[in-house]
């Protein structure tokens, strides 16, 4: 009766020990052995010191901007007055107005455009998909929800821009 007791001491020490390494360890897809309000505690401290930032960090953090249509339209105009042409700034507005339209229609028509070689534009729609389709995947049935359909426009540089460097 003794021994019994005894073995069974032992395997309940094994027990315990065994459990307690098991708790250190770390499964596929389960809890790093934090508990949730230490979790908590440290989403709190890293949200507070994102909202600590200096306004020269998030500028920093921004990344470069696109220049603006005005700005663009102003380097068109002193690029033309250093070449010896006079022209307005609403002559060039109008024009690249004009130009940007007619492409717009060319995508409405064809869903492709070319501008000069340098950039292809392509609109792309992904069709609408029904609700309560069933698809076997691993013997398990799964029923998809309806989607609207989707129009992408897609932009891709071509060799004449590539060869310039970018």
């Amino acid at each position: 009766m003794a021994a019994a007791k005894s073995s069974l001491l032992r395997l309940a020490i094994l027990l315990v020990a065994a459990l307690a390494s098991l708790r250190g360890m770390t499964f596929v897809g389960g809890r790093t052995g934090t508990s949730s309000a230490s979790q908590v505690a440290m989403a709190a401290a890293k949200k507070a010191a994102a909202a600590k930032k200096t306004p020269a960090a998030k500028a920093a953090d921004a990344g470069p901007k696109a220049m603006s249509k005005t700005a663009r339209i102003e380097e068109v105009q002193a690029k033309l007055k250093a070449a010896g042409e006079e022209i307005e700034k609403r002559t060039i507005k109008t024009i690249l107005d004009h130009y940007f339209e007619s492409v717009v229609g060319e995508i409405k028509a064809k869903n492709v455009a070319d501008l000069h070689g340098y950039i292809s534009v392509k609109k792309v729609t992904k069709p609408a998909t029904k609700a309560g389709q069933k698809i076997m995947v691993a013997g398990r049935e799964i029923v998809t929800k309806d989607k609207p359909a989707e129009t992408k426009v897609t932009a891709n540089l071509r060799k004449a821009l590539k060869d310039l460097g970018l």
